[in-house]
């Protein structure tokens, strides 16, 4: 996965994360959280786990990237 493929994809997650938190913010500020089913929050949660993890391992993989780019390319004095 190229470097700007892998950005595009963390901010889908992201975005997908911040639309979770948008929606339980709404439901807490209008007392709402009692009247949705565990089940809907459970999925909700669920499906920010899920984002956090595909997250985690493009940071993984976009941090391997650069060490192995950094570490190949190091300049070495010739004295």
């Amino acid at each position: 996965m190229n470097e700007v493929s892998r950005y595009e994809a963390i901010t889908r997650h992201i975005t997908s994360i911040e639309v979770y938190f948008d929606v339980l913010h709404v439901l807490s500020n209008h007392g709402l959280l009692s009247e949705v089913k565990k089940s809907s929050i459970d999925h909700i949660f669920t499906q920010m786990e899920e984002d956090l993890s595909a997250i985690k391992k493009l940071n993984e993989e976009a941090y391997g990237g650069v060490k192995q780019e950094s570490e190949s390319s190091s300049y070495v004095s010739p004295f």
